[in-house]
Formats: C-alpha cells, sequence, structure tokens
C-alpha cells in the first residue's frame, strides 16, 4: 500500500516540476559561439645568416578555425607585421584577411658591420597599431 500511494505521489509531483521549469520566465539570451579564423606563424625562408647582397624572403603561416563563446565578436582576427633593419623600424603592415603567405624584402648591406633583422608580428582589434606594442612573436636573423 505504501509502495502505491508513494508511486501515485511521484508521477505527479515530477510531471509539475517539469511543467513549471518550462514556465520560467528566463528572458536570458544564450551566448553565442562565433567562429574565428586564428592565424600563427608556420616557417620562413630567411636565413639565419643573410647574404650581403640582401634578398626576398617568404614567411608562411597557418589558419586554424576557434569557436569562442561571445557575445559579439569579429570572423577574422586582425594582425600586423613589420621588419627592423638594424636601427630603421619599418612601417606596420596591417593583414585584414586570412594569409598564409607574406613576403619580405631586405636590402643589401655591404658595409663590414653587422645589421640585425627582427621580424615582429601582432596580434590587433582593427588596423591600428597594437596596444600593447609589437614583440608578441619574433624572428630575429643578422646580417653579416
Amino acid at each position: 500500500m505504501k509502495k502505491n500511494l508513494l508511486k501515485c505521489l511521484c508521477l505527479p509531483l515530477g510531471m509539475l516540476c517539469v511543467v513549471l521549469s518550462a514556465c520560467s520566465d528566463d528572458n536570458t539570451e544564450p551566448t553565442k559561439k562565433t567562429e574565428y579564423t586564428v592565424t600563427e606563424f608556420a616557417s620562413t625562408t630567411i636565413p639565419e645568416t643573410i647574404p650581403a647582397e640582401g634578398g626576398a624572403y617568404t614567411m608562411t603561416f597557418t589558419t586554424r578555425t576557434e569557436t569562442r563563446s561571445q557575445p559579439v565578436v569579429p570572423v577574422f582576427e586582425p594582425w600586423q607585421y613589420r621588419v627592423t633593419l638594424g636601427e630603421a623600424v619599418g612601417d606596420a603592415i596591417a593583414v585584414t584577411e586570412p594569409k598564409t603567405e607574406v613576403s619580405v624584402v631586405i636590402g643589401s648591406n655591404y658595409s663590414k658591420e653587422p645589421r640585425a633583422v627582427v621580424v615582429e608580428m601582432a596580434v590587433t582589434e582593427d588596423a591600428a597599431t597594437p596596444p600593447g606594442g609589437f614583440g608578441s612573436s619574433r624572428l630575429n636573423r643578422n646580417l653579416p
């Protein structure tokens, strides 16, 4: 008898809980998931020691897709790079769409003084200079 009474009470109470939870006033919008295209440095043809005559070299990148939970986010993460030759700091070049390769031209250096070549990359939120500056990823090479 007790088992039957328990079964008779549990079933209606369980159904009532389901109905009440379905009728909640929770009007919050679920978090949207957005796919980001993220760029990462893969390799370069810039040699460890660059010949005196300089040359044109390539940097390659890979892209991958990340799913992130944020209300409003861009689809592509813009980034920039710049090349510094010795003391001459190059202009930042904005990358606003997915790329798997960029070309870097390094001028000649016929002096006997070594010159450092630094390629810097940084993630930005737009085409402006990154807030923390460059240097999130650096590639250093030397001219003889």
